[in-house]
């Protein structure tokens, strides 16, 4: 998600916290949100960046919080990959991204799937040391099927991915071969998550605002969240 909270930090991701409420990747950093939405900075980043903004961020199984910046522009190169301990540590995991996005694990705990929207693939991360991790270019997908953004993966392995601008998911086997495609009636594909009480619903996110007055009327459920089955 893309919001405001109190007006001032544009918000990226959101995650549960254990101890209640949530945890938000915002402008400047992580900050906890209470249930009446009222943020406290946990950790500042970037504060010499004001131009960036956290984007795509998600849980780890081991209870950690990863999230990647941005430049509010696309700038190349201006991004970061952070994971945030859960005793509030923060660790610098990559750097020179360029539209930090998607991540997933593997179920079976394999591997570490990780999108930089820009470079038009999906990379598997590697832990080379304590605080070293390296991207391996696993799957490149055709620029004309749009650009990847958001991605979960299932209880088989298998890689679900939102085309941004593709109007579509793209699933991939834990061997990177393609499965199956998921069209979607909205443009601006933007992330998917599995949900509903056996976890075999895939709801798809769905943006608006980059669309021209044009596209909007040709797209009225633009900006909806679709589910699939």
């Amino acid at each position: 998600i893309t919001t405001m909270v109190a007006g001032e930090r544009t918000v990226g991701a959101v995650v549960p916290r254990a101890a209640g409420g949530l945890v938000a990747a915002v402008a400047g950093g992580f900050a906890g949100l209470d249930d009446l939405g009222r943020l406290d900075m946990l950790v500042h980043l970037e504060e010499d960046k004001p131009h960036n903004r956290m984007n795509d961020g998600k849980c780890a199984p081991d209870g950690s919080f990863w999230a990647g910046t941005m430049d509010r522009d696309g700038r190349p190169g201006a991004g970061t990959l952070y994971r945030l301990a859960p005793d509030l540590q923060v660790s610098v995991l990559l750097t020179g991204l360029t539209v930090s996005n998607g991540l997933g694990w593997a179920p079976d705990g394999t591997a570490t799937y990780f999108i930089d929207t820009a470079d038009a693939r999906i990379d598997k991360l590697n832990q080379s040391g304590p605080d070293t991790w390296t991207r391996t270019p696993w799957v490149s997908i055709d620029r004309s099927l749009g650009s990847p953004d958001g991605l979960t993966v299932d209880a088989e392995g298998n890689i679900w991915v939102a085309m941004c601008f593709g109007g579509r998911v793209l699933c991939y086997s834990p061997a990177g071969e393609l499965r199956a495609t998921v069209e979607v009636p909205a443009k601006v594909t933007t992330s998917v998550a599995f949900g509903g009480d056996q976890l075999d619903l895939l709801f798809i996110t769905t943006g608006r605002t980059t669309l021209s007055e044009e596209e909007k009327q040709s797209q009225p459920r633009a900006g909806s969240v679709f589910v699939a089955s």
